[in-house]
């Protein structure tokens, strides 16, 4: 039970908010650490045990985790050039153009 009141659904989401910073602090930390080069180095001195989980389950995590981020990364790529297109595309209309298809300037 929390030690603060949370009305229904608040403690549910208070964790899921918590348990994202979390992974994102975590997901910059070994980042840093791989591009730094020591990311075998800092996983060999974990005490998995202590930790609750195995190396082997966190390195499927790191795995994946970085899967779903290069794909992120993809995903906001491609709506920028989009977007880019569009605006693009709009800055070549005429203003007749642009008002005929209710596009403000």
């Amino acid at each position: 039970m929390p030690c603060n009141y949370y009305g229904p659904g608040e403690y549910e989401a208070t964790l899921s908010q918590e348990n994202l910073r979390l992974e994102a602090a975590l997901c910059a930390f070994i980042t840093a650490a791989e591009k730094l080069g020591m990311y075998w180095e800092t996983r060999d001195v974990v005490d998995w045990a202590e930790a609750g989980v195995s190396n082997e389950w966190f390195d499927a995590w790191w795995i994946e985790h970085k899967r779903k981020d290069a794909e992120r990364r993809q995903r906001e790529a491609d709506a920028l050039k989009r977007r880019n297109m569009a605006s693009q595309v709009i800055a070549k209309l005429t203003p007749e153009e642009r008002e005929a298809l209710g596009i403000r300037s």
